[in-house]
């Protein structure tokens, strides 16, 4: 027997830019297809930091991790996911959280170190330390905090999809038989099951949602 695997290049990326319209980064995956830009992974830290996707690619040629971090940004940050999400994927891709702190220092913009410190503050006022929930120092947080802040800044039209679409769910479970609408998609519930409809036709299917404590839920594994 042959097992024949497939992968497709950041189909996750490529798919969720279309659906939210990010269409700087449509184009960006269109010129790195063609052979006239730049790996995405590379892009999205350069974007992210204000530097150049030539110097990221040097610093791979050098054996940093820049295109590595932008590699987890984009895997851990494309769906909603903050420090904890970052700091899941990071040690799957073997990324020392203090000693990147130390060497980001300089790199991230201080109106997002400035964002992610209020965001610390917000926290401490909540009665919770969630560097220490996760087992982090401090600068560690900070900076992963801030690596999710430029992310979302970067990609205001995925992240404002987001909401947009937590919203829109709300309304149909809210009200049973009736189609809204988010940018390509179509969300409905009829009776037990609420449907997501993709541009192709075809619908992802959630059963048994609800609303609970403010959530969203659904029955499944």
């Amino acid at each position: 027997a042959k097992l024949v695997v497939a992968d497709l290049s950041n189909i996750e990326g490529r798919v969720q830019a279309w659906l939210a319209g990010e269409s700087w980064k449509l184009k960006a995956f269109r010129d790195y297809d063609n052979g006239t830009g730049f790996d995405l992974y590379a892009l999205a830290y350069a974007k992210s930091f204000g530097v150049t996707p030539e110097s990221v690619m040097a610093d791979k040629e050098a054996g940093g991790n820049q295109r590595q971090i932008g590699k987890v940004q984009e895997l851990a940050l494309g769906y909603e996911g903050g420090v904890g999400a970052f700091v899941t994927f990071a040690a799957a891709y073997n990324i020392d959280l203090d000693e990147l702190a130390a060497k980001a220092a300089k790199a991230i913009p201080g109106n997002i170190w400035g964002q992610a410190n209020i965001m610390l503050d917000w926290h401490r006022g909540q009665g919770r330390d969630p560097h220490r929930a996760l087992g982090l120092s401090e600068q560690a947080w900070l900076t992963c905090e801030s690596f999710k802040l430029a992310w979302r800044d970067a990609h205001q039209n995925i992240a404002s999809f987001w909401k947009q679409l937590d919203e829109t769910v709300r309304f149909a479970i809210d009200n049973p038989g009736k189609t809204y609408i988010c940018r390509s998609l179509k969300v409905r519930r009829d009776g037990a099951w609420l449907r997501i409809v993709l541009p192709s036709g075809r619908a992802v299917c959630y059963p048994s949602p609800a609303i609970e404590a403010g959530k969203i839920t659904y029955m499944g594994i």
